[in-house]
């Protein structure tokens, strides 16, 4: 699952217990199947040497697959201008040779006291707008958090039309 925020990427891992800012790891010769959103301006995902870009919209989910056929490190970006920080808004996506090294980078995630943890107030600072930020991993603990994030922009009831409850005409 990847989210756009305004101006860094983040990349969660809900059956891993893991996530990453601006870095995605993904295993070499196996498809992995994205779900993007967006929490900030429009925003494009795109990686060049893997594929086609996506767009990441608030309230929306958009699908994507790639694979990597080779190591190495793939420069992943914003191919959407969208604001001040859009110049610095790239990641870095590291292959690891295979399903199995992937298991074992998520365990040394999880198993690392050095990582911060991550749940919905940890997300709620980071999603501050800024750039430039450092490739960071998580403990993971909110495995909703994208759910929670696409539901920030659904409207419910009167809340669309902008109409308050009682309604005395």
């Amino acid at each position: 699952q990847v989210i756009a925020m305004q101006w860094k990427w983040l990349f969660l891992y809900p059956e891993y217990d893991v996530a990453s800012l601006n870095v995605l790891k993904m295993p070499v010769g196996i498809p992995v199947d994205f779900e993007i959103t967006g929490d900030g301006p429009m925003s494009a995902m795109w990686i060049p040497n893997l594929g086609t870009q996506t767009y990441a919209m608030n309230g929306m989910t958009a699908r994507l697959s790639l694979i990597a056929d080779e190591p190495g490190v793939y420069r992943g970006s914003n191919s959407n201008i969208s604001g001040e920080g859009y110049a610095k808004m790239h990641f870095n996506a590291e292959t690891v040779p295979d399903r199995q090294a992937f298991e074992e980078w998520a365990s040394d995630v999880r198993n690392d006291s050095a990582h911060d943890h991550m749940d919905s107030s940890v997300y709620e600072k980071l999603s501050r707008p800024s750039a430039g930020d450092k490739p960071q991993y998580y403990h993971l603990h909110d495995d909703s958090l994208y759910a929670t994030v696409m539901n920030k922009y659904m409207h419910h009831g009167d809340e669309m039309t902008g109409r308050e409850g009682n309604h005395d005409h």
